[in-house]
């Protein structure tokens, strides 16, 4: 077969090429019968190029062609020994990337996530090699094995945030506004450095932003923004937002809990003696600057933190987490509005007011967030094609309908006998709801206005929404 070396002396003759790559597969086959996860599919694919090569190495031993053919020939070989190179290439891949993911990500997640990429590389590589024989199965496996790795992932951040979000310590809070352990080194406000600071206290969430309690502690915080990009690439976005929301919300409420918050009714209030009502309502009043000045804006910055760099509606999980400890927070006034008047509780109404107006704007824009995302308000992406379906218009229009109902119903049995913070809060929601309403009806309304019953979908109009804002924290009793 003098063809063969013309030309390529100093590399080995393609028999022998041929002959080593043949073992070579024959080990790594041996090798990965041997292996867990998908051994059968990934030996199959190698025993199926193992029998494609052991083919050409016998079609061209006895082979005496002319120089040119041989020529040919060679380069053909060339190419197929190339890409074998590239199919065990991929096949180690696989099996390197198997073995990181099975341990898990709880160890060393950087490698876990580095594994996961790999072996979704290899799927793609096969992917392209749909003429391959036991490809098909060889992928099936692989696909199984990336659905195995999302579940870890998902379980991993899972399992950090409950692990890591235990509730603020009372003494944390309680010593404030004394520059506490958790302070950020050299911050001059919170040591007291700032004398001003106490005659004017923060009328947002973001100015105390730099001030508050670590929630989780800084080295897991890496390790879950990490985790929640990966939930959102991978299209688990709501299982992301309900694990953190659920996790961060009862953290909020336990630390409250312990703080000493808790909801009481107008009974309750009724029944209390002036000393212990007075008592009761300095410490509702603490609680309150407390929870606004360091729980939520400490909230607020962990959820900008979880989530930076991830499109993801922060504001609304926020909202949510927070709002069933505002509200618990809000008790306790709500409940005293609704007492029975006496001269002598004139001044405690007047410092429930003066707490209220002085963190009114934090609270409207929570429990506004809130109730706006509440309503079903939110447009999905898929909404904003022309080829939005009619179905899909019709539901949502009914989850506004039932939804805003409820929303009325309960809201309007509050009591706000401020008249000033009564119209502060109404305008702030209505601020929300209403061009958000608008806009949808505007841009959908057309799609149900020619059914048999529109006013099924198309309940209330905007001045009647309008409307019924108007009578949010009036006090009405059912029925009215």
């Amino acid at each position: 077969m003098d063809g063969w070396s013309s030309g390529r002396t100093g590399t080995a003759e393609p028999p022998e090429m041929m002959e080593a790559l043949v073992q070579r597969v024959r080990k790594l086959r041996a090798s990965i019968e041997s292996s867990e996860g998908y051994a059968e599919s990934t030996a199959a694919v190698l025993g199926s190029y193992e029998q494609r090569l052991s083919d050409i190495d016998a079609a061209m031993r006895p082979i005496q062609v002319s120089r040119q053919a041989a020529q040919r020939a060679h380069d053909n070989i060339d190419r197929a020994i190339r890409a074998a190179n590239d199919i065990l290439a991929q096949v180690v891949t696989a099996r390197e990337a198997e073995a990181t993911i099975l341990k898990g990500p709880h160890e060393d997640l950087e490698s876990y996530l580095k594994a996961v990429d790999r072996l979704k590389e290899v799927a793609g590589f096969f992917t392209l090699k749909d003429n391959f024989n036991n490809c098909e199965r060889f992928l099936n496996d692989i696909n199984i094995l990336l659905s195995k790795s999302s579940l870890m992932i998902e379980e991993e951040f899972k399992n950090l945030m409950i692990t890591h979000s235990t509730p603020v310590e009372p003494d944390l809070l309680l010593g404030w506004p004394s520059k506490p352990k958790w302070a950020i080194d050299g911050d001059t406000e919170a040591s007291g450095g700032n004398s001003g600071d106490s005659k004017h206290p923060s009328k947002s969430l973001a100015t105390t932003i730099d001030r508050t309690p670590a929630m989780i502690l800084p080295r897991i915080l890496p390790l879950l923004n990490a985790l929640a990009q990966r939930l959102v690439q991978d299209g688990n976005q709501q299982s992301c937002y309900r694990i953190y929301r659920d996790a961060r919300r009862s953290a909020l409420e336990l630390s409250l809990r312990k703080l000493g918050v808790e909801k009481l009714s107008k009974d309750d209030v009724e029944r209390m003696k002036l000393d212990a009502l007075e008592a009761k309502i300095g410490k509702c009043t603490q609680f309150m600057r407390i929870a606004m000045r360091l729980l939520l804006p400490g909230e607020r910055k962990l959820c900008d933190e979880v989530f930076d760099g991830i499109s993801f509606n922060k504001d609304q999980c926020f909202a949510e987490l927070a709002g069933t400890g505002v509200l618990t927070l809000l008790s306790f006034a709500d409940a005293f509005a609704k007492s029975k008047r006496s001269p002598e509780k004139l001044f405690l109404l007047l410092d429930i007011y003066e707490v209220m107006h002085e963190f009114g704007s934090e609270v409207v824009q929570t429990l506004s967030v809130q109730g706006a995302s509440s309503t079903g308000m939110s447009i999905p992406s898929d909404l904003s094609s022309s080829g939005v379906s009619r179905a899909m218009i019709k539901e949502r229009f009914k989850s506004f309908n039932m939804q805003f109902g409820e929303l009325h119903a309960k809201q309007s049995l509050w009591t706000i006998p401020d008249q000033e913070l009564r119209e502060t809060l109404r305008l702030a929601i209505a601020e929300v709801l209403l061009p958000a309403y608008r806009s949808f009806v505007k841009r959908f309304g057309n799609l149900v206005e020619n059914e048999k019953k529109p006013h099924k979908y198309l309940k209330y109009s905007l001045e009647g929404v309008d409307q019924l804002l108007g009578e949010f924290f009036e006090g009405q009793q059912s029925g009215e």
